[in-house]
């Protein structure tokens, strides 16, 4: 907490200097119903905005209206997430048809595992990020790797990050929950006056997170420094920003899931299978510039550069194998002292123009990204922990973690891969029947380069190329029925590289897996969007599906490729804002993701629902200031393998994937405005006190529920 004051006061500091020097004039807040935009290429910002929104904020690099898409496409707004209380991507976007393939950034969409989401167009590797900084989420179903660079075929998700608002608004939070774990946050914003005719603005997040936890032996400590700065001269916005994280957490579930599919709690709920000491850093820093420029009234051009470092370092146990015949399992000591530097330059143009009656509009750029992990793991201090009893929470807290002092010297110290994403676009859009028929068409270049060096101790580095390059191409149509009812239809194709982090056994990067996708759906939107609903069918296939494999000699796990698999069902949102003050969210997913026998694909999921709502009291009435709210989600069909399990004769499935016992999640909360300045809100997670699992990346690498959770939130808005 004293490095979240000492940042403000610096912050405060240099606003109030700022100010004084350029005597900034007054800026007013804007009306609630008022969303802030600056460019056709984003919304700055979607607090204060309600839960839903008639448009994508940035979603296919574009600002327009949701009914105009032939894709689906949900906005997750800045209200929603503060009112679900998460931290975590996995936590917030489970209540929009996504799963968990582990907790924190893992992200699963229409039934398998997609690529870690994007900030600002960018992309990203990091397995556990404090999402405060972020001003909405965008998730985008289906392929779209013609507008974002080595996108998956199931979609992506885009974090819109906060940006400085043309009025002043400083809010503070603090925060508390029933197992001792604290949070204060800091969100500072507003104009800082003005060179000649350039206008300067700013934005400084904070976060400093810790205490304690429900998990024995686990912490979840996070400190979070988000700072942008703005600069609009005329028709040009000159952003500058720096994201600092330093997270103190766990490396990945350790949970053991039995053969019945269900979460293993025989050393009790609060043993979730963590020896002592084994906690792991993880650091991140990204410097991002973004330079707008308005060439023409229907044109304009958005450059963005971002260097991203992430590391990742500690000892820790990972379990790799369970016996339930004996009641034992076995845990693998790793050193994770991991580098994942990544760099992308892009540039878009959007523009839009008529020819006779019929409206067109062309979007065409560049991406470019270097992706460069560098993993140097030492062999295990000791051979792997055999015996360790499953059901004595004495015996695993007894369990040694070799630090990063005890491990010799190796004859391998490391591998080093190096993945280079390319990407040239055109996508172009034309009205060909005015108000009634919209046609969408567009090719990418796509290009993929990976280069895979299996032992840094050899000098010099041999490395292992393999280029890949293909057109891919994005057709679609929508058909507006009415104003309020548009059908539409796509088919495209993606080059998807490997997800970062997996090798197979040989140490090598696997192929790339190469998509195709077929969709139609159906899309309303009546009373200015406070009825909106989608609907959308699709076929996708995939090759070189990876599942997991084992786990290598030096505690890293291995993939291998299952071949093509299918994923096939449908899914879709509504919102509604029927009643003054009422809205209601909800998503659903129901499908499979089956490989070319039939068989269920590991980590995949075949159902997902949810609800979410809140209710604020009329301001006339005696409960003004009142606001209640909550929401369901459950998760159903999900599977993992079971080659790390061992169990009596008949009790594991013919086809060697588990299907896990399915839990619900139920959430509410109620909110009190004292005053325009002061709110205080008291929550409850999982209040049916359920025990399951809730992300799972193998059968012994499992997340557990938390369980019943209370929490107070005080907010005051200077």
């Amino acid at each position: 907490m004293m490095k979240l004051r000492l940042v403000a006061a610096c912050v405060a500091s240099v606003a109030t200097s700022a100010l004084a020097q350029t005597q900034a004039p007054t800026a007013a807040e804007p009306p609630p119903e008022q969303v802030v935009q600056m460019s056709a290429f984003e919304v700055t910002t979607t607090q204060g905005h309600g839960y839903t929104s008639t448009n994508a904020a940035s979603a296919l690099k574009t600002n327009q209206s949701l009914m105009d898409i032939p894709q689906s496409i949900l906005v997750v707004s800045r209200d929603l997430i503060s009112d679900l209380g998460y931290e975590n991507s996995t936590d917030i976007l489970q209540y929009f048809g996504l799963s968990d393939f582990f907790s924190g950034e893992g992200l699963a969409m229409r039934g398998f595992r997609i690529i870690y989401a994007y900030e600002d167009d960018m992309p990203r590797n990091q397995s556990y990020e404090d999402n405060f900084p972020v001003d909405s989420y965008e998730i985008i179903r289906g392929p779209v790797q013609t507008f974002y660079v080595a996108a998956t075929l199931s979609g992506i998700v885009l974090k819109d990050m906060k940006k400085p608002l043309p009025f002043n608004q400083d809010i503070i939070t603090a925060q508390a929950n029933d197992w001792g774990q604290y949070r204060f946050t800091g969100d500072f914003t507003g104009p800082a006056g003005s060179i000649g005719a350039a206008k300067l603005s700013y934005r400084v997040a904070l976060v400093e997170q810790g205490g304690g936890n429900w998990a024995l032996n686990q912490k979840d400590n996070r400190e979070v420094i988000y700072v942008v700065g703005q600069v609009v001269l005329h028709d040009t916005t000159v952003r500058l920003s720096f994201n600092y994280q330093n997270l103190l957490g766990i490396p990945e579930g350790n949970d053991l899931i039995t053969p019945d599919g269900k979460l293993y709690t025989g050393a009790g709920r609060t043993e979730v299978n963590f020896p002592p000491s084994m906690m792991i850093k993880e650091v991140s820093r990204s410097y991002e510039a973004q330079v707008l420029h308005k060439i023409a009234d229907n044109w304009e051009d958005k450059f963005s550069a971002d260097v991203w470092v992430y590391l990742v370092y500690g000892g820790i146990d990972l379990p790799s194998a369970v016996n339930y015949v004996t009641n034992t399992e076995t845990f693998t000591p790793r050193l994770d002292n991991v580098e994942y530097p990544y760099w992308t330059v892009m540039n878009d143009f959007h523009g839009n123009y008529d020819i006779g009656f019929m409206h067109n509009t062309d979007g065409f750029g560049f991406a470019f990204s270097d992706y460069t992990p560098r993993t140097e793991v030492p062999t295990t201090a000791s051979p792997a922990i055999s015996g360790v009893p499953i059901n004595s929470a004495a015996a695993i807290n007894a369990t040694p973690v070799p630090q990063w002092y005890q491990y010799p010297v190796a004859a391998n110290i490391g591998t080093l891969s190096d993945a280079i994403y390319g990407e040239i676009y055109w996508m172009h859009s034309i009205d060909v029947i005015p108000k009634w028929l919209t046609l969408d068409g567009g090719w990418t270049w796509a290009y993929l380069r990976e280069t895979s060096v299996t032992n840094l101790s050899v000098q010099p580095w041999t490395g292992t190329i393999e280029p890949f390059e293909q057109f891919l191409h994005r057709i679609g149509a929508t058909l507006h029925l009415t104003p309020n009812v548009s059908l539409y239809a796509i088919e495209a194709t993606a080059l998807n590289p490997p997800s970062q982090g997996q090798v197979l056994e040989t140490g090598l990067l696997p192929p790339p897996q190469q998509g195709t996708d077929n969709e139609i759906g159906i899309k309303t939107s009546f009373l200015g969007g406070k009825i909106s609903t989608s609907f959308s069918w699709f076929h996708m296939t995939l090759t070189n599906v990876l599942e997991p494999g084992g786990t290598l000699a030096n505690g890293f796990s291995y993939y291998v490729p299952v071949g093509a698999t299918v994923q096939e069902g449908v899914d879709g949102d509504f919102a509604f804002t029927i009643v003054k003050g009422w809205q209601i969210i909800g998503s659903y997913y129901v499908g499979h993701d089956r490989d070319q026998l039939g068989n269920p694909v590991s980590n995949s999921y075949d159902n997902n629902w949810s609800l979410y709502n809140r209710y604020d009291f009329d301001r006339e009435s005696a409960l003004k200031g009142l606001a209640v709210g909550g929401g369901v989600v459950r998760v159903g069909g999900r599977y993992v393998t079971d080659g790390q399990v061992t169990a009596p004769a008949g009790s594991l499935p013919a086809d060697g994937e588990l299907k896990l016992a399915t839990g619900t999640l139920l959430n509410a909360f109620a909110t009190y405005q004292i005053n325009r300045h002061m709110t205080f809100t008291l929550a409850v997670d999982n209040i049916l006190n359920e025990v399951y699992v809730t992300g799972e990346q193998s059968a012994v690498l499992a997340n557990p529920s938390p369980p019943r959770t209370y929490q107070i939130i005080g907010l005051y808005k200077f």
